[in-house]
């Protein structure tokens, strides 16, 4: 008897190959290759409310060691240097510290794609300055729509430009106040979260009451062509074959002037409205625009933004020249037909203008005197008439001067500062009155120094009494945590704090190591 054996499997004993593990989730962008792609400010948001962690104690924990590892355990600088106005501003732009922090991030995440939430592409043709808004701006009708469809809530990076003031969905401009606490706020804060205040921790979104909230038609036609350039430049930053250079822009503004105004500089910056200078400035590479600049270029040549970055020429049809030469031929002809024009003054006339200008009260400047004549410049009255000249600029000097006095005098004096309480710092004063510190000093000295020096000793008194507030709640808490038979910490102390932040000044860590050696921790 034959015995047939079965051909057994073969297994495969070896390690598999296991892909590296990062060290936070992989969070995938919403919206890349579209209009609607999101900011990385609000993907950073999203992936700390995915650790159940907020987004200060994200970027503080994880990724701003990797840039500074210095900070690593200094939050407070953390929140000083990359928590402000300016630098949220720039995680979303095209300088150095949006590339710090995409590289921080997709090392973190492994997600290779952050850069294309950031508009890092066109670093080399856009100018960074006016490029986004100061503070977060938002739709609430989007964000309403997305929580009731259950939709994941996130900020679109469109929102962040400051061209940008309404959402090209529902017609409505971008709110940028709370409407709980009324406040405004920048892209990254220690509580941000998508779609609530990072201030009072409301929600941001409202049903639709009125699209348009009568926002005139022309306006909206204006926004929904920005809001179309802009989006089809977000949407093709994936498919960009190349990063355009700064030798795009002066070489596509070259080729567009001989096409509309040949070897006219100066004429073509007049019909774009842009100034000749910051013109010259693009075409030798000295420069670039910005992007409203840009935009306006674009919509007076009836162009693709993202064809005059990436430098591809488009043909203007012999209509819009025909049409734009037109009508900056008639802009110049009104221009010199407005022109108010005046008979010559003689010698004569000039002197009896001045001497009657001598004789009145309030005295003119010779400014004023060479305007209301039609002059063109005031060296006129001094290389005819220096002596009388300088008569009426000495009465108008005397005069602004004892005039200014007398404001200051009447603005300082005629409220009591001695009376206040908490007292007002001279620059409070100063901005109370509409005069400013330097005029103050200048007329009042032993006023101001009176009102410096009593806000100074209130300041004083007043950081006294803080330390010793602190010393006092962080000595209570550390007391009772050891009755309970539990060390005390920072971590355990900040809870019975009126405010967190106590924790981080020098008193508190102070008092904190005084009361360890007086319990016999250390």
């Amino acid at each position: 008897m034959i015995l047939k054996f079965k051909p057994l499997e073969i297994y495969d004993l070896g390690l598999p190959d296991i892909p590296k593990r990062s060290h936070l989730y992989h969070l995938k962008p919403i919206g890349i290759s579209t209009p609607d792609v999101e900011s990385l400010t609000g993907y950073i948001a999203r992936l700390a409310q995915t650790h159940c962690m907020s987004t200060g104690q994200l970027i503080c924990r994880e990724v701003m060691p990797m840039l500074k590892p210095e900070y690593a355990s200094d939050i407070t600088d953390i929140y000083k240097n990359f928590l402000s106005e300016k630098e949220s501003r720039a995680y979303n732009g095209t300088g150095l510290m949006a590339s710090n922090v995409v590289n921080a991030c997709q090392t973190l995440t492994g997600c290779n794609q952050l850069q294309f939430l950031t508009l890092l592409a066109f670093r080399e043709v856009l100018y960074p300055k006016d490029l986004f808004r100061p503070f977060k701006a938002w739709c609430p009708i989007c964000y309403q729509q997305w929580q009731m469809t259950g939709q994941v809530l996130f900020e679109p990076l469109i929102w962040s430009l400051n061209q940008v003031t309404i959402c090209q969905h529902h017609l409505q401009s971008l709110q940028t106040n709370c409407p709980h606490c009324q406040k405004r706020m920048y892209f990254i804060e220690f509580h941000s979260r998508p779609g609530y205040c990072s201030k009072c921790g409301g929600w941001l979104g409202t049903p639709l009451i009125s699209e348009t909230q009568g926002l005139p038609e022309k306006e909206i036609e204006s926004q929904l062509w920005i809001i179309r350039n802009v989006g089809k430049l977000i949407a093709t930053v994936p498919n960009l074959s190349f990063t355009p250079k700064r030798e795009i822009i002066a070489k596509s503004i070259n080729d567009y002037i001989n096409q509309l105004t040949p070897a006219n500089q100066t004429a073509f910056a007049q019909i774009c409205g842009i100034s000749h200078g910051g013109l010259f400035k693009w075409i030798t590479g000295n420069s670039i625009p910005t992007l409203t600049k840009a935009l306006q270029i674009c919509a007076c040549l009836n162009i693709e933004l993202i064809d005059f970055l990436n430098g591809q020429i488009c043909e203007l049809s012999n209509d819009i020249i025909v049409s734009l030469l037109t009508s900056h031929q008639q802009s110049k002809i009104r221009q010199y037909e407005e022109k108010p024009k005046r008979k010559p003054l003689g010698l004569r006339k000039i002197k009896q203008e001045l001497l009657k200008a001598l004789k009145e009260y309030p005295p003119k400047s010779v400014t004023d005197i060479r305007k209301r004549l039609g002059l063109k410049a005031n060296s006129t009255f001094y290389y005819y008439f220096p002596e009388i000249s300088r008569q009426i600029s000495a009465n108008y000097a005397l005069y602004r001067k004892n005039d200014k006095h007398q404001q200051i005098e009447n603005a300082l004096f005629s409220q009591n500062y001695q009376d206040e309480y908490p007292p007002s710092s001279l620059t409070e004063v100063s901005k109370r009155i509409g005069i400013g510190i330097r005029a103050l000093y200048e007329h009042f000295p032993e006023k101001c120094y009176e009102i410096a020096e009593k806000y100074a000793k209130y300041k004083l008194e007043s950081a006294l009494q803080k330390r010793e507030e602190i010393r006092q709640q962080v000595r209570f808490a550390a007391l009772q945590l050891h009755n309970q038979s539990i060390k005390p910490t920072s971590a355990k102390i900040n809870q019975f704090l009126n405010n967190p932040g106590y924790m981080f000044k020098k008193t508190a860590q102070i008092t904190l190591s005084e009361i360890l050696h007086e319990l016999g921790y250390k």
